[in-house]
């Protein structure tokens, strides 16, 4: 079979997809025939800088700067190409990333198209210690197969390294792709929140309180955490803000998500009580890592 496949990698601001944002993403879309274990093409290689909005994540970049080396000036008053990535995206059959548990949690925030897509990490889903190979930091491994002695910590550079690293074989003579694509996928955990709290009103007057504009079942929505307060703020997938998941949920949200790989959510249920006030509940599921493993 032949599969289209995407190496991603992003660097942020730091750590939390809560608090941080990506600055760069990078990316390379090629096709493989699976039953020959044989890369066939590269499609094409995409790398974006974007200035971060947040406070948090602008008050972070200082620290983020030793790592990735990015001056903010390079950042500053540029964004992604949004199109193009969501085009690429579309035509991936799966993603890898050396840490996805730390890509996805960033990426699916500003691509929700990611969050259905088959996702394997090339540091988790391979055996290295198997392999002989004491530690799985792209890093280490580049240096033991003789491929590259340092990283840059930019995106586009580090998937062109995981790239040469994902075409080299086992002792079996399986390319590491193989490896990976050969692994078990986890199991995801959805949390149902009702809507709360909508503050605004509508044009008309009318309360949101007792309206909840154009939603269906199944609609996309966008979190988003409010600084400095324990609820996620949810938006419409056109960014209309129609309400907040209350504190105990959003926490159960966040740790779920420190584990995890992604989070999408959608509209569960859409319900009218006898006073013809209007109800939501919301599915937020978030696809975990398999284990913890500090890979980058």
């Amino acid at each position: 079979m032949i599969l289209t496949g995407m190496i991603l990698d992003t660097e942020t601001t730091g750590l939390s997809p809560v608090n941080d944002e990506i600055i760069e993403i990078g990316y390379i879309l090629f096709t493989y025939d699976d039953e020959r274990d044989l890369y066939l093409d590269t499609l094409e290689e995409g790398t974006y800088l974007r200035e971060p909005l947040s406070a948090s994540a602008r008050k972070n970049y200082p620290f983020a700067f030793r790592i990735h080396s990015i001056p903010f000036e390079d950042v500053k008053g540029k964004s992604f190409d949004d199109e193009k990535v969501k085009a690429a995206i579309k035509k991936a059959d799966f993603i890898i990333a050396h840490n996805a548990s730390f890509d996805k949690s960033f990426t699916v925030k500003m691509y929700p198209e990611l969050f259905s897509k088959k996702w394997y990490c090339s540091a988790r889903n391979i055996p290295w210690k198997t392999y002989g190979y004491y530690s799985a930091k792209l890093i280490s491994l580049l240096h033991s197969h003789k491929l590259a002695s340092s990283q840059t910590h930019r995106a586009l550079d580090d998937v062109r390294q995981l790239k040469q690293l994902l075409m080299s074989s086992n002792y079996e003579g399986k390319s590491y792709l193989k490896v990976a694509l050969s692994s078990a996928s986890p199991v995801n955990k959805t949390v149902k929140c009702p809507l709360s709290g909508v503050k605004q009103k509508q044009a008309d007057g009318t309360s949101p309180q007792t309206y909840i504009p154009s939603l269906s079942a199944k609609d996309i929505l966008s979190l988003l955490k409010e600084e400095g307060k324990d609820r996620y703020l949810v938006y419409t997938e056109t960014g209309r803000y129609i309400g907040f998941i209350g504190a105990a949920k959003s926490r159960q949200i966040e740790a779920s998500l420190r584990e995890g790989l992604g989070m999408k959510a959608e509209v569960k249920e859409l319900s009218v009580n006898e006073k013809g006030e209007h109800h939501c509940l919301i599915s937020v599921t978030i696809e975990p890592a398999k284990k913890k493993e500090a890979a980058r």
